[in-house]
């Protein structure tokens, strides 16, 4: 643990908070033991955290542009990479099947880990350390995805485009799940006024509607 704080420079007041950070679901007795509470407080965390250094670091950047940044830095593939780099797949808990299927080293456990982590800093130290534990560990992405302005968000793109086409925004649906738990493979449509113009499978929801709305993009140049 010693080790853990050490790598995202802070220490913790509530040793427990950290663990629990650390305590998959498949690992707790009760799931209040678990990090998946944590998990939803983090990803606010890490969004507002990421957005205030944009808005304050690049004030001439349009709301898309801001928002392309944004879900580029806190993609699926970004905070899994942070939380490998990290190791945390070493400190998390999980079940013995878990173990044996590697389970803390699927994407979206890294990234619901990292997550949690960044919710534990919040209770423990408040915004301002959490603010800051956050940005030491995307700040230097961010900048890297201005600097080379290769930006590609599929989500956002379409918003922009079904809001000027079609005076509404697209809609995701789940249409279907298979696979065992964390094991899941997840199947997206997206809708624009109730038709459907695109559909993705992935293992996150966020990868298979990023592929939908892709899909969605290249149907609306056809039109």
């Amino acid at each position: 643990m010693e080790k853990l704080e050490k790598s995202i420079n802070y220490k913790f007041a509530d040793k427990n908070l950290l663990v629990k950070a650390l305590t998959h679901r498949s690992f707790a007795r009760d799931i209040n033991l678990s990090n998946e509470k944590l998990e939803l407080l983090g990803d606010a965390v890490i969004e507002l955290a990421t957005l205030e250094y944009l808005f304050k670091n690049y004030p001439s950047f349009a709301e898309g542009k801001l928002s392309k940044i944004k879900a580029a830095s806190v993609s699926t593939e970004a905070l899994s990479s942070i939380a490998y780099n990290l190791r945390l797949y070493k400190y998390l808990k999980v079940g013995k099947g878990e173990a044996k299927r590697k389970v803390a080293l699927n994407p979206s456990v890294l990234e619901n880990t990292l997550e949690a982590l960044m919710g534990a800093v919040y209770l423990d130290g408040g915004w301002e350390k959490a603010k800051e534990v956050t940005l030491n560990l995307l700040k230097e992405r961010m900048d890297e995805i201005v600097k080379k302005d290769t930006i590609t968000d599929h989500k956002t793109t379409l918003q922009e485009i079904t809001r000027k086409r079609f005076g509404t925004l697209p809609c995701y649906r789940l249409e279907r799940e298979k696979g065992k738990e964390h094991q899941k493979i997840f199947y997206i449509g997206v809708y624009i006024n109730e038709k459907l113009y695109g559909t993705g499978e992935g293992k996150t929801k966020r990868e298979a509607e990023k592929k939908a709305a892709e899909e969605a993009l290249r149907k609306l140049k056809d039109v």
